[in-house]
């Protein structure tokens, strides 16, 4: 029986240190959109999107990827799951019923940029999370790029 407590807890710890190591914070959540955005200037926007799409680069660290929309609601990039590419997402609505890419379209003609918080299911655990989302319009595009970190419990 000491054995068996012994090794769920190591088994605890384990996956407590694989799940820190794949959380981001808001701080690397902005920097990572605004890398991208570097990226798009020096790249271009055929080839930064083309990069946020291939799985297993740069763009795709834990639970950071890109996503990139136009503002009708097109998708342009979804590194977690780019079979989604070039289908208009716009009515897409949250966990809680909220009209996701509509929100963010509206906040980015506004601002520019900015977070929008709302509810979604986590890819590992498939429970609906509070998910913070980080983004800025793509210069010169009627488009923006993001990024976005589960808020924990």
């Amino acid at each position: 029986m000491k054995l068996l407590r012994t090794f769920l807890c190591v088994g605890v710890l384990h996956l407590s240190v694989i799940a820190s190591a794949f959380a981001a914070t808001k701080e690397e959540c902005v920097e990572f959109v605004k890398k991208a955005v570097e990226h798009i200037k020096t790249a271009g926007l055929e080839k930064a999107l083309q990069d946020f799409n291939t799985p297993g680069n740069e763009w795709h660290k834990g639970e950071l990827y890109v996503y990139a929309y136009k503002f009708d609601g097109t998708n342009l990039a979804l590194g977690s799951n780019p079979k989604v590419v070039g289908k208009n997402l716009i009515d897409l609505k949250t966990a809680d019923g909220a009209p996701l890419i509509k929100d963010m379209v509206n906040l980015t003609k506004e601002k520019g940029e900015g977070w929008y918080d709302y509810s979604w299911p986590h890819p590992e655990t498939k429970k609906v999370e509070k998910k913070s989302a980080y983004f800025v319009k793509i210069p010169n595009e009627e488009a923006f790029v993001g990024s976005g970190i589960y808020m924990g419990k």
